[in-house]
């Protein structure tokens, strides 16, 4: 096995190197009620390979504008990477119509996303055809997404909004899972370092929620119901 590139081992600021891959497609419908019209939806999500701190952000297309906007989210709420690894999509080839699709828009909208990140000091590296262990680590954070979504999701379709919802709590379960022990002098105090505590100094803590599992999911309201998804 190889060394790690340095950009994995060197200090550096939250999101400085970051990897990125996209997921998808997943069906979201256009209104809440009944006559609602489905649409595809991805996910791309970043991963900052010095701290393995996520961000995931909804895509509701693969046209070029459309991932541009949500890497200026992204850029907007985490600051301007110095580097973005990704897969070149040829390791999409085989696969089916979806991820052709994917596997297109990479390989289409190669050139315009790398003078766009160039005209604002962003290098954009792709990594070499069939070598996704050299994006790794973006390719762990999706499999750890769809394990939340798979399990939580199930059959149900969401609107936008419960659906960005949703990822951004999956954002929060991801940046709490433990690097490393926190050395103490008192044995009995037991702390872990996260990702999060180099983005907010402190673990996320998410808002209580009634419990709704024995209700029938027709008699609660929307938000009743993204609670009970929740």
């Amino acid at each position: 096995m190889g060394d790690l590139p340095g950009h994995r081992v060197q200090p550096a600021p939250s999101f400085y190197t970051v990897a990125l891959d996209y997921a998808g497609p997943f069906l979201l419908k256009d209104r809440q009620g009944r006559g609602y019209k489905t649409y595809k939806s991805y996910i791309a999500i970043f991963i900052c390979s010095s701290t393995k701190a996520v961000h995931i952000e909804l895509v509701t297309g693969l046209e070029t504008h459309s991932f541009l906007s949500a890497f200026r989210r992204f850029i907007a709420r985490r600051g301007k990477p110095r580097a973005v690894v990704s897969d070149n999509g040829t390791t999409f080839r085989s696969a089916d119509r979806e991820l052709r699709e994917l596997h297109d828009f990479l390989n289409t909208s190669s050139n315009e996303l790398t003078t766009s990140c160039t005209e604002q000091g962003i290098v954009w590296k792709f990594v070499p055809s069939y070598s996704p262990h050299m994006n790794g680590l973006a390719e762990g954070a999706v499999k750890s997404c769809k394990y939340h979504l798979k399990r939580v999701l199930k059959q149900c379709l969401l609107t936008y909004e419960g659906f960005s919802t949703e990822l951004i709590q999956i954002d929060g379960i991801l940046n709490s899972r433990p690097l490393c022990p926190i050395p103490f002098s008192d044995w009995e105090v037991f702390q872990v370092l996260t990702p999060a505590h180099f983005l907010i100094g402190t673990t996320p803590v998410a808002l209580p929620d009634y419990q709704y599992d024995e209700v029938p999911t027709n008699r609660l309201k929307y938000f009743q119901q993204l609670q009970q998804i929740y």
